[in-house]
């Protein structure tokens, strides 16, 4: 294999991963801030500038749709028994 095409390789498993890291904080962000609006209104605590943080969750989604719809050849395919992490619900938390 030439030296361009292991480069090649390397740069796009790279891209690979940082697509992947980019969309897990994009998703534990949305999760947590989730989380934190639903605690809130729970024990009604007010949550400060309640539109903009609404406002950022959405584009949290916008974001995450845009990453795992438009990518096409950087979505992985993985296996569910590849799976290590434990699947998290957001209302068993509190």
């Amino acid at each position: 294999m030439s030296n361009l095409l292991k480069d090649a390789t390397a740069t796009l498993n790279e891209l690979l991963r940082m697509h992947d890291l980019n969309r897990e904080l994009l998703e534990t962000l949305q999760v947590t801030m989730l989380w934190l609006r639903d605690y809130a209104e729970k024990n009604n605590l007010p949550l400060p500038n309640g539109s903009t943080y609404n406002s950022l969750i959405n584009k949290a989604q916008v974001l995450i749709d845009e990453l795992t719809s438009s990518d096409g050849f950087l979505q992985r395919k993985k296996s569910d028994k590849d799976f290590t992490e434990p699947e998290f619900s957001l209302y068993n938390c509190v």
